[in-house]
């Protein structure tokens, strides 16, 4: 969620008592800082604290402080651990308070983080230190909702930026910040007139929002701005042009660049998603079509693929559509051309990275509030055991939990299974009855037995596709689970309306691309319209086609999403303030084998039975 790297300037000497050895090797500990090596530095710092007991708290501050730095937090919890606060100075206490600070942040504890950093000694700590406590106290209290007080860290914390880069990436936090709020809630900041710092910016905020970049009345507004507000920080923002910033159209661009494998795992991946891009663009006007070259990321590295693009006149890159070669890109380039990534990472942040992927977030986020809109509270997880199934399994719960509902338990299921009657049973605590029952039968003889399952889930969440979820299903009703409601993900659906396979799949929810319903989708690219080129293809596919139609559709509106939605295949599209686009679904159940479209009428009935309870 978020790092804030120990900077090894921030190395405090110890009163060493005249150790000429324990002072070669600390500064050898920050050499081996200065070059990153942060591993080696924490092993050094730890043998001098048990060379010299009498500093050892120190050493093992700074020790955390190096593990810290390359990523070990669960190393960095044992090691502050063990110091013993009331050897440290209180300039080393305000250090280990920032530290563990910095440790609840990265895990999104906000509340937590925010408790440490109140205990801190914002005088003790140096011009690097501040930096990060600023920063941090910035981080939480976005974290908490609490926008103000995060804009006012930001404000104290570019009073001791000394960068122009540092300071103008913190203003740009600023206005990311003041976006987040409603256009009504800035209008009344203003009317508060403080003529301070803080009203500066909510101003600047309100050109922006109100305002188109680039017009006459924009350019009129922001000098009229800088009249009233002469030495206001800002004018550092506006000397970067960042309000000069062209807004992204499709009307503007010649040439676009798309950068897709033809060989290897995601070769055919990417032919789905090349037809539907394709057909997207000559489905347009062809005067108003831009020059498109694909480039093979297949042959040859992306950040030389990304230089020959821009060589070439690339005004514009779509694409990679692996997340590691999405990830090798923003690592070797600073993106002087725009790049709409075609999958997403929370790990990437570039002011010119947009990032398009058909995420299983997006599915979780509203099969949740589907669920919540339902009336349901306590929760199970089922998910297959491996990588993803442990990644989607946690975006349900995290999900879930943020929504006040609570997860009863997580249960893994094995993959390549044909029998999944074990896991169930599990989950619902059957065997634990049929335990107790086998026990009883022990002492009294004969007894009826009827297995009881658990009586406090209303909700399963399972993670399967469609072959297994059809298998798993029918398990919920062998237990005596019917009554309760169970959400799936897109996966379960093929596409294909199969009543004889989808019958085991009744009474299944779950939240998809439009574009598989022609009565949803009202796109001139409906399913029915491409209905050669989809058949080309597995069913498995068929969303990844809607994907190359919205990644080449979506371009033109790329720089207003954040206050417009754009109707796309694979959702109601919008952009957050990360610059992912996040899909908005239609949600659907499966009723006599047939997977139907759950109304807004019906949604809308929902939520007023939830309210009589």
């Amino acid at each position: 969620m978020l790092s804030i790297f120990f900077i090894a300037s921030c190395v405090s000497q110890p009163n060493i008592g005249g150790s000429g050895q324990a002072l070669q090797i600390t500064y050898e500990a920050e050499e081996l800082l200065v070059n990153k090596h942060y591993v080696q530095a924490s092993e050094v710092f730890l043998r001098l604290a048990k060379e010299n007991p009498q500093q050892a708290d120190f050493y093992k501050l700074h020790a955390a402080q190096a593990q810290f730095s390359a990523g070990y937090d669960e190393k960095v919890r044992e090691m502050i651990g063990t110091v013993d606060i009331n050897q440290l100075t209180e300039q080393q206490r305000s250090q280990l308070y920032l530290l563990s600070a910095q440790l609840y942040l990265n895990e999104g504890s906000a509340g937590q983080a925010a408790e440490q950093l109140q205990l801190v000694t914002v005088s003790s700590l140096n011009a690097k230190q501040k930096q990060i406590y600023y920063e941090a106290n910035a981080f939480a209290y976005a974290l908490m909702g609490q926008l103000d007080e995060s804009i006012h860290e930001r404000i104290l914390l570019s009073e001791v930026l000394i960068k122009h880069e540092a300071k103008v990436r913190n203003q740009k936090a600023m206005i990311a910040l003041l976006n987040l709020l409603s256009l009504h809630d800035l209008e009344q900041r203003a009317l508060l007139q403080q003529g301070d710092v803080y009203e500066g910016w909510i101003e600047l905020a309100l050109i922006e929002r109100k305002t188109l970049k680039g017009t006459s009345e924009f350019n009129s507004q922001l000098s009229e701005w800088e009249g009233r507000y002469l030495f206001h920080p800002a004018h550092a923002l506006i000397a970067s042009e960042y309000f000069l910033e062209s807004q992204l159209s499709l009307s503007d661009i010649q040439n676009i660049a798309v950068f897709l494998p033809e060989t290897g795992v995601y070769a055919e991946h990417a032919k789905a998603v090349r037809a539907g891009f394709m057909a997207a663009y000559y489905q347009q006007e062809e005067a108003l079509r831009p020059n498109v070259r694909f480039y093979d990321t297949s042959k040859l590295a992306v950040d030389l693929l990304y230089q020959q693009a821009v060589d070439e006149g690339a005004q514009l890159i779509i694409g990679p559509l692996n997340k590691v070669t999405l990830k090798e890109l923003l690592k070797a380039e600073i993106l002087k051309v725009p790049v709409l990534g075609l999958n997403y990472s929370e790990e990437l942040n570039n002011a010119n990275l947009y990032q398009f992927a058909l995420s299983p977030i997006d599915e979780v986020n509203q099969i949740v509030e589907q669920a919540i809109l339902e009336g349901h509270q306590n929760a199970l997880i089922l998910a297959p055991d491996n990588l993803m199934g442990e990644r989607v399994a946690g975006y349900f719960q995290s999900a879930w939990e943020e929504k006040e509902g609570q997860v009863l338990a997580v249960q893994k299921f094995e993959v390549g299974v044909n029998d999944f009657s074990h896991p169930v049973k599990i989950m619902l605590n059957i065997q634990e009855s049929e335990f107790r029952v086998n026990k009883l039968r022990q002492v009294v003889g004969g007894v009826e037995y009827n297995a009881r399952r658990r009586q406090d889930v209303d909700v399963i969440f399972m993670v399967a596709n469609s072959q297994e979820a059809r298998l798993i299903n029918p398990q919920f009703y062998h237990n005596r689970a019917g009554s309760v409601a169970v959400y799936g993900l897109s996966r379960i659906y093929t596409g294909q309306q199969d009543v004889r396979n989808n019958v085991d799949l009744n009474a299944v929810g779950f939240c998809t691309i439009p574009w598989l319903f022609d009565d949803v989708y009202q796109g001139e690219l409906s399913r029915q319209v491409l209905n050669e080129t989809w058949k080309q293809f597995p069913d498995k596919f068929l969303s990844l086609i809607a994907f190359g139609i919205d990644a080449y559709g979506v371009v033109p509106h790329l720089s207003k999403l954040k206050t417009m939605h754009y109707q796309g295949a694979t959702g109601e599209l919008s952009l957050n303030n990360a610059n992912r686009i996040v899909r908005k679904l239609v949600c659907a159940n499966f009723k006599q084998g047939l997977a139907q479209v759950i109304t807004e009428d019906e949604q809308s009935l929902s939520l007023e039975l939830v309210s009589e309870d």
